[in-house]
């Protein structure tokens, strides 16, 4: 994993999105995190196709946000966003504010599938309290 990243983010417009990351690849930038709030991960993948980096050499973190979402519906989102944003796989799907109380054992487990079809390397947590994790 590469030391240095540039988190997810949008600009007013798209071009100058693509332009700072482009910029961002061209000088080395190896690590982008990806929202799925900002829904920008095409403006990656059309920075991505204007550099000579292939997807291998880059290490994308995406931010979900499954709260409320049956597991079902939330292992389906993530294979959609896989199979629209072209990037094949993701090398960690972080689960932000996560997880559901009621459905938090089924939603790890939609997770979980996901990582056994090949479609993530890594998965994380973010944003739980230790109560919460146990």
């Amino acid at each position: 994993m590469p030391r240095i990243g540039l988190g997810a983010f949008v600009l007013d417009q798209a071009e100058q999105t693509v332009s700072k990351l482009v910029e961002f690849f061209n000088q080395g930038g190896r690590l982008i995190e990806i929202s799925e709030l900002f829904a920008n991960y095409h403006l990656v993948w059309n920075a991505l196709t204007q550099c000579t980096i292939n997807r291998e050499e880059i290490f994308i973190i995406v931010k979900i946000w499954p709260q409320s979402q049956s597991p079902s519906a939330l292992e389906e989102r993530i294979m959609e966003f896989i199979k629209n944003s072209k990037f094949m796989y993701i090398d960690i799907i972080l689960a932000h504010a996560p997880i559901d109380i009621n459905n938090r054992f089924e939603q790890w487990t939609a997770l979980e599938n996901v990582k056994r079809k090949g479609l993530a390397k890594t998965l994380a947590l973010a944003n739980m309290s230790l109560n919460q994790l146990m």
